[in-house]
């Protein structure tokens, strides 16, 4: 069972740009650059200003990367606003 959070997106406030390459995010805003390696468990997807998240598999594992990953990832994203 994957953490409730992760069926929220996360909303990419203006001023915020994500670039996903391969398996490396990267957060660029007005505070800074912010890079991330996405483990290969973890599905991540940007629509529009949002970036959703899933796991690959459906196991304890994946799950628990999914969620520490979006955790990461939001905080990333406050972080250079």
């Amino acid at each position: 069972m994957v953490s409730r959070l992760i069926r929220y997106p996360i909303q990419i406030p203006t001023g915020v740009e994500i670039k996903i390459s391969g398996a490396e995010l990267t957060v660029k805003g007005k505070l800074g650059t912010l890079h991330h390696m996405i483990p290969a468990q973890v599905k991540m997807n940007q629509q529009d200003k949002a970036l959703t998240f899933s796991a690959n598999e459906s196991t304890k594992e994946s799950d628990m990367l999914t969620a520490t990953t979006y955790a990461l990832v939001k905080n990333m994203v406050e972080g250079v606003s």
